[in-house]
């Protein structure tokens, strides 16, 4: 269904739940059928639902339902707006991933983050993820990118698109951490900070350590790690080593998170020894690079609590209130791990081939006019959209260079007119050897050679 056709009926719904007051069903209660796993496959064509779950009186709290997604399977999520606060402007938002085994009732089950949002004046999400037990599965990402992506469609003016936040535990960690690593689209919802409390990073070494979960990894994935490796890998964020559980080296995806504000923490009773490992790995990863990298440890007494893994050890107002300093600012230079066809920051990347990761390190200067892709491994192209960047007026500097001599394309998209020039290393580029420009799709495209090249485009 399309994006326009979902903000319609949701809005439409919405306001009819306002204006009408429904009876809201019991706020603790789980939903009539509790979803079966893996999960529920969609309905072809069947209408979005939204279910009242409770009034109150700075906002409300519903369940939508999507029966119909791209991936598959069907999406229930649920969502807070603060009525009251949005006159006061743009609300921040949290996103809230559910642990290993319940819904997205976890929410109002097992946290206080539902009165965080209400006492604050934000907006709250707590995605399914298409199943209880998604572990970051491409399913699961493509269901929560569906929801965040109509929550910006319904809400745009009254969301505040520089404070999205997210926080989620156990298993909730490592979907956020994945999640927030490879959907970095300017022009869709970025997180500017994220909680990480006890995460599986990477799925590999949960197959390794928790053979309970294997039935349901080999389902998501296709296979065991070492029939998928690499499908293991795009749903986790580090590599760590079995049985040492020392880090892997080389890049790894959490290096897309260098620009993402970051707070890994656990309990230091909590008996799950892996997670907690896991949890450390990524903070000594991200500690290398990341802009604002944080960690704690709750060294409490918890044996007073049912279980020591639980979102309990977690404090939910200190946690809102370190993700309230936190602003999304695009970064201008970094290091980039591209698993597939998509957006990263200010590039539309593609990979060399399918199951293979690119990387590159970038650095953009509007002021400046200039822009360099360089280093590449795996890369087939990178391509900017000029018209939406907002360079300063004259000539753009391109520079390229390939870490494994190989050929890639630089993409310029959005020209309206053919560059009045173009010179590669000083000297007059040859058009259909050197670059291409096709006045219909308005791209320019350099063909890098591999080595360490300098452009200059005149547009």
């Amino acid at each position: 269904m399309a994006l326009r056709a979902l903000r319609c009926v949701i809005t439409s719904a919405l306001v009819a739940l306002v204006a009408a007051a429904a009876p809201a069903r019991a706020l603790a209660q789980e939903p009539p059928a509790e979803q079966p796993d893996p999960g529920q496959m969609a309905e072809p064509g069947a209408p979005i639902e939204v279910v009242p779950i409770e009034y109150f009186p700075e906002g409300m709290l519903v369940e939508v339902t999507f029966p119909d997604t791209p991936s598959g399977f069907k999406e229930e999520t649920l969502l807070y707006v603060p009525i009251a606060a949005l006159s006061q402007g743009p609300r921040p938002a949290l996103v809230v991933f559910h642990q290993f085994g319940k819904t997205h009732f976890d929410l109002t089950q097992n946290t206080t983050f539902l009165a965080e949002c209400r006492a604050r004046g934000w907006f709250c999400v707590a995605p399914l993820g298409a199943t209880k037990k998604n572990f970051a599965s491409l399913e699961s990402q493509a269901n929560v990118e569906l929801v965040l992506g109509c929550t910006q469609s319904i809400f745009g003016p009254w969301l505040d698109r520089r404070r999205i936040y997210g926080v989620g535990f156990s298993m909730g960690a490592g979907d956020l951490s994945t999640y927030a690593a490879r959907h970095l689209d300017p022009w869709k919802p970025i997180f500017a900070g994220v909680c990480m409390h006890t995460g599986n990073h990477d799925k590999t070494y949960v197959w390794q350590t928790e053979p309970g979960t294997r039935e349901v990894l080999e389902f998501w994935f296709g296979g065991t790690p070492s029939e998928e490796p690499f499908a293991y890998r795009q749903a986790s964020t580090v590599a760590i080593a079995f049985p040492s559980g020392m880090l892997m080296a080389g890049d790894h995806q959490a290096r897309n998170l260098a620009h993402t504000a970051n707070y890994s923490y656990y309990a230091f009773q909590d008996p799950f020894t892996a997670l907690k490992t896991a949890t450390v790995r990524l903070y000594q990863y991200l500690s290398n690079f990341a802009v604002v990298n944080a960690g704690g440890v709750n060294t409490s007494d918890l044996s007073a609590l049912p279980t020591a893994h639980t979102w309990a050890s977690l404090d939910a107002t200190a946690t809102c209130d370190w993700l309230a300093t936190q602003q999304l600012t695009l970064p201008s230079s970094g290091r980039l791990v591209a698993d597939r066809k998509a957006q990263y920051w200010w590039f539309g990347l593609t990979p060399q081939a399918a199951e293979q990761f690119a990387v590159l390190d970038f650095t953009l200067d509007r002021a400046a006019r200039s822009v360099s892709i360089t280093g590449t491994t795996a890369l087939a192209s990178a391509e900017l959209p000029y018209h939406l960047v907002g360079f300063a007026a004259g000539p753009l500097t391109v520079t390229t260079s390939s870490a494994d001599g190989s050929a890639d394309q630089f993409v310029l998209t959005g020209l309206l007119a053919a560059p009045a020039a173009v010179t590669l290393q000083g000297q007059p580029a040859v058009a259909g050897t050197d670059y291409t420009y096709d006045a219909g799709s308005g791209r320019l495209v350099l063909l890098a050679s591999g080595l360490a090249q300098v452009w200059t485009v005149d547009v």
